[in-house]
């Protein structure tokens, strides 16, 4: 478990990360990474002092499997409620296929880790969000385009962007989501814009380092290369 910032912690697994806001009724667990990871995240809780019950609740910024894969275990081992944009919802559950992008669209490097839409191991939605919304202290963003409910969270006093995948920050380098697995790319863009305009000073991503230095420079040049 690594400090990004006050009260916020990342836990990695390779270039997956999920990230750990720490408030006064526990703790808001965003992101499971995929199913290796949960029991991971349990021991890295033990190792700091905590038990499962401390995680209140489970943010999900969208249904891949490398971001759902843990869902499953960790939400029967703390009981917390799991929230995600509602038109996510009926992917976190299961009950349809994750978009992806029509294979015809991708460069042909790109077609070979292309995957048919298919589902993921279903957990119960306790709560939906809108744009606009607040989970304790942090902002949902809807940021479509990797996925159709793809949030992402903003803390506005201190100017910390949790982006999921709608930023790549791999090799130091600002990216787009990666394309096989970005059902409409031109939507994310869309989004990438958005999140320029937020100024973040910290940018956690899915995958790839943390962002803290100059980060609002870099993305509003990223976006406006875009």
């Amino acid at each position: 478990m690594k400090r990004v910032a006050d009260g916020l912690y990342r836990i990695s697994f390779a270039i997956v990360h999920t990230y750990l806001i720490e408030h006064e009724d526990g703790l808001t667990l965003v992101d499971t990474a995929v199913k290796p990871v949960a029991g991971r995240i349990l021991s890295e809780l033990e190792q700091d002092n905590r038990v499962p019950n401390d995680i209140t609740e489970i943010v999900i910024t969208h249904a891949h499997p490398d971001h759902v894969g843990g869902l499953p275990q960790l939400h029967n081992a703390t009981g917390a409620p799991v929230i995600c944009h509602h038109i996510e919802a009926p992917y976190v559950e299961g009950d349809e296929p994750i978009p992806r992008p029509e294979k015809s669209e991708l460069k042909p490097l790109e077609r070979l880790l292309w995957m048919p839409p298919d589902t993921v191991p279903g957990t119960p939605v306790d709560r939906t969000v809108e744009d606009g919304e607040f989970i304790g202290q942090w902002q949902v963003v809807h940021t479509p385009g990797h996925a159709p409910g793809h949030i992402s969270l903003w803390q506005p006093e201190t100017k910390i962007l949790i982006a999921g995948d709608a930023l790549a920050n791999t090799f130091n380098n600002l990216g787009r989501p990666f394309p096989p697995f970005t059902a409409d790319m031109a939507t994310a863009i869309e989004s990438i814009h958005r999140l320029a305009e937020l100024e973040p000073a910290i940018i956690c991503p899915g995958h790839g380092a943390v962002l803290d230095f100059a980060a609002a420079a870099k993305l509003k040049l990223f976006a406006e290369q875009l």
